[in-house]
């Protein structure tokens, strides 16, 4: 019976921030519990939210922060 992927360590993710920064420019890391990868890629990475993350200043941010005050004021009643 096969077993699952192989469990990687805290140095194994370290060293490849490591590497990763060497190589300069902007990345963000991904681990794929499926598979067991590490995977290191270029550009801007999601936020905790699961949105992509956006420049500072963004007009989105200034939408969403007045439709999400507009909502709170609507549950307080």
């Amino acid at each position: 019976m096969p077993s699952g992927p192989l469990a990687f360590k805290e140095t194994d993710v370290a060293r490849a921030l490591r590497a990763a920064s060497k190589a300069g420019g902007a990345f963000h890391l991904r681990i794929e519990r499926r598979t067991g990868d590490i995977l290191i890629l270029p550009g801007p990475g999601v936020s905790e939210q699961g949105a992509a993350a956006s420049p500072a200043g963004d007009p989105t941010d200034d939408d969403l922060d007045q439709e999400l005050a507009e909502w709170e004021a609507q549950q307080r009643g």
